[in-house]
């Protein structure tokens, strides 16, 4: 039976098929592609030469037959993608044939953990744990100056890196990229917290570590001797 639609024309039903299931492919949104699917796809439902096209999802709950892409969560040390066969059935008058696409899907990081946290005057107590979210960074000199007076100001950093690139960091409701130094300047002589709160890439699962920075009293000589 030659074919009806667009295509290739006077191709018998067989060969409508064939010349479909070599043009078929999987229609990936921007920016994505068969290795790192992040939004839904389009599957088409017809080919070229008058036939149909059915899928079938051997993981429906991420990618269904209608292309919508539902990505799954992982935590640190999780896979971070999972990958779903996606199969074609190309039809048209009694003959069929079938072609397989496999989708790597990107899924969604939960993890809000923290890989370090340094400083750049004074030591960090206890060594950095990332199960560990409160510590004391002390003592942070009154003054860096040799010869310090009662005005003097003082500063110091903290950098705090995230377990996984894609959550963001706040210290002190300030915005900072992993791994970049924040300045607390103007330290206040005794305790100045620093809260640190990591998001995960969904969005929603947050983690709160506080770093207490301590300006050490300063001490002046008076008199003579």
């Amino acid at each position: 039976t030659p074919a009806g639609g667009g295509g290739t024309p006077g191709l018998s039903d067989v060969d409508s098929v064939i010349e479909d299931r070599g043009d078929l492919d999987v229609v990936f949104a921007a920016g994505d592609s068969a290795a790192n699917v992040t939004q839904s796809v389009t599957l088409p439902a017809s080919g070229d030469n008058g036939t149909t096209i059915t899928w079938a999802s051997d993981n429906v709950s991420v990618i269904a037959i209608n292309g919508t892409v539902s990505r799954p969560t992982y935590n640190d040390g999780e896979d971070a993608t999972i990958t779903v066969i996606l199969t074609a059935t190309i039809a048209k008058n009694g003959e069929s044939d079938t072609k397989t696409f496999a989708l790597t899907v990107r899924k969604i990081s939960t993890s809000v953990t923290l890989s370090g946290i340094t400083v750049s005057k004074g030591i960090l107590q206890p060594e950095f744990n990332p199960s560990i979210t409160t510590y004391l960074n002390a003592p942070v000199p009154f003054s860096d100056s040799a010869t310090p007076a009662y005005n003097d100001t003082q500063s110091a950093s903290i950098t705090a890196t995230a377990t996984n690139s894609s959550s963001t960091i706040t210290i002190n409701n300030n915005t900072v990229t992993s791994g970049s130094e924040y300045t607390m300047s103007n330290l206040a002589v005794g305790a100045n917290t620093a809260t640190i709160v990591v998001t995960a890439e969904d969005g929603i699962t947050t983690a709160a570590y506080t770093v207490t920075v301590y300006r050490a009293i300063p001490v002046f000589k008076t008199g003579a001797g």
